[in-house]
């Protein structure tokens, strides 16, 4: 699935480690047709990853089988450049569970569920690196292969929509934090545009509070037009269109998840440009940002036990609003796709906040 490439000179930069979570693996077992097509008895393992960073989570359902294709897959790569290659190492140094020729039995279950939480893991950090890697200054042919590592890993996960989004949104808000009307430099006359008092407090904008500065080039203090920009999208003194930051972002990301042009991971290099491109769209603006968004929690009690959700930080919503104990829900979703409340198709969410 990934073409062989020569291996590339050029140096990557350290990655941070994953911040996805991987719960233990339970697993349930079904009647169902095998490779032969013969009905026979079938375990798959499901397992829960948590992204604490973007407060989401899914649950993913594998066979063994499935997961040794892909390692094996992963493993025997041929000409792999050398970045890709230092990703998947880690991986292929894990001790996974071997194949056995007799049925399942609860010794095999329990050692493949371990194996395949580690396993899982393994993947979910190296497709963040894929992400990391794509960001930073690399050859094209690295880029080339990490790119279609990246929507490999993806889709064996089965990454919802919700998650990448999150995942883009904080990557933009990285990149671009800062760069947008703020000013740090109190006597800098670009930053002021002449201006002594901030419009909106009559206070000397000289001082040790930081200044923001609207497209249109008037100044305030940062902490005066943020609660502004936030309920207007004008100047508080010329009344030219102006947009909040974290406005910015969102149409910035809707921007990036709605490309069809080139791979995704190259568009997600480009976020600076889309974020200044959006910036001067007032179409793009207007329009506004269609993103998944969290919805309030509408239950007070976990529809799967029937017990309270007494601690708000503990409990998985899904992404319809539905919340519940993180072991019932999981529970749940192992013989199930739809929430228990409402049938609405979808097994993930957000985190409690």
């Amino acid at each position: 699935m990934l073409r062989s490439r020569h291996q590339s000179t050029q140096s990557t930069k350290e990655t941070p480690s994953s911040s996805l979570n991987v719960d233990p693996a339970t697993f349930v077992v079904k009647f169902d047709l095998n490779r032969w097509a013969q009905c026979t008895p079938i375990t798959t393992y499901i397992l829960a990853l948590c992204s604490p960073q973007t407060k989401t989570w899914w649950v993913l359902r594998k066979r063994f089988s499935e997961c040794y294709a892909i390692r094996q897959q992963l493993v025997h790569l041929p000409g792999v450049t050398q970045p890709v290659a230092s990703m998947i190492r880690p991986m292929s140094l894990l001790k996974f569970p071997r194949r056995k020729i007799q049925g399942d039995n609860d010794e095999i279950k329990a050692e493949r569920a371990a194996g395949l939480q580690t396993f899982t893991a393994a993947l979910a950090r190296m497709r963040q690196e894929c992400m990391a890697l794509a960001m930073s200054r690399v050859d094209t042919d690295v880029l080339e292969q990490v790119d279609l590592l990246y929507s490999v890993l993806t889709t064996f996960l089965h990454v919802p929509l919700l998650q990448i989004q999150e995942e883009v949104r904080q990557v933009v808000s990285t990149t671009v934090a800062g760069s947008h009307r703020l000013c740090t430099s109190r006597s800098d006359d670009e930053c002021t545009n002449g201006h002594v008092e901030c419009s909106i407090c009559l206070e000397d904008l000289a001082g040790d509070e930081r200044l923001v500065q609207l497209t249109c080039g008037h100044t305030f203090h940062k902490n005066c037009v943020g609660g502004w920009t936030k309920c207007h999208f004008t100047c508080p003194l010329c009344r030219t269109a102006s947009y909040d930051e974290s406005y910015l972002i969102s149409c910035t990301v809707h921007a990036i998840l709605s490309d069809e042009t080139g791979t995704f991971l190259a568009r997600l290099r480009r976020c600076q440009a889309t974020f200044d491109h959006v910036g001067q769209s007032p179409g793009i603006l207007l329009d506004g940002p269609r993103l998944m968004e969290r919805s309030p929690v509408l239950d007070s009690v976990c529809s799967v036990c029937l017990e309270d959700l007494d601690d708000s930080s503990q409990h998985r919503q899904l992404h319809c609003g539905h919340g519940f104990h993180p072991a019932c829900i999981v529970k749940w979703l192992s013989s199930h796709t739809t929430c228990p409340v409402c049938r609405a198709e979808g097994c993930h969410g957000y985190m409690g906040s």
